[in-house]
């Protein structure tokens, strides 16, 4: 059996309550006007133009995730390859040694400028959306 319990809070925190209350109601229309100042802007497209822009950056990052899935993969298939081939004679061995290592550094590069590819992306983003805030910021003089 539950018993509740009334508490009553003094003045002052009921005070401190209210202007919490009132600061929380005021925030929520800050951001109101700067959406509706964006959309003034930007136009009414501007919410959309926002998202797409942010999708297709998640997308991006699937894609790079799945690359990257691709390349440990083959990877590790080429490391297979390469003990399942030790037994052959040597100039055979060192010629696909080679061949594999060459491929290992083919699939490092391109690794490499995948992130550095997504870094950019990133740096990007991050430029576009303080120009954002920073355009958000911006009086609107009448």
């Amino acid at each position: 059996m539950m018993t509740s319990k009334v508490v009553s809070l003094p003045t002052r925190e009921v005070f401190k309550l209210e202007q919490i209350h009132e600061i929380l109601e005021l925030s929520n229309s800050g951001l109101q006007l700067k959406n509706e100042i964006l959309i003034e802007i930007f136009g009414e497209e501007f919410p959309n133009q926002i998202k797409q822009c942010y999708d297709s950056y998640i997308q991006d990052q699937i894609n790079n995730f799945s690359v990257y899935s691709q390349n440990c993969n083959q990877l590790l298939t080429f490391s297979v390859l390469h003990q399942y081939f030790s037994d052959l004679d040597l100039d055979r061995k060192d010629k696909i040694s080679q061949n594999i290592t060459s491929l290992t550094n083919k699939i490092r590069s391109h690794e490499e400028t995948l992130n550095n590819k997504l870094e950019m992306a990133s740096q990007l983003l991050n430029k576009a959306v303080s120009q954002l805030d920073l355009l958000s910021s911006v009086e609107v003089c009448q």
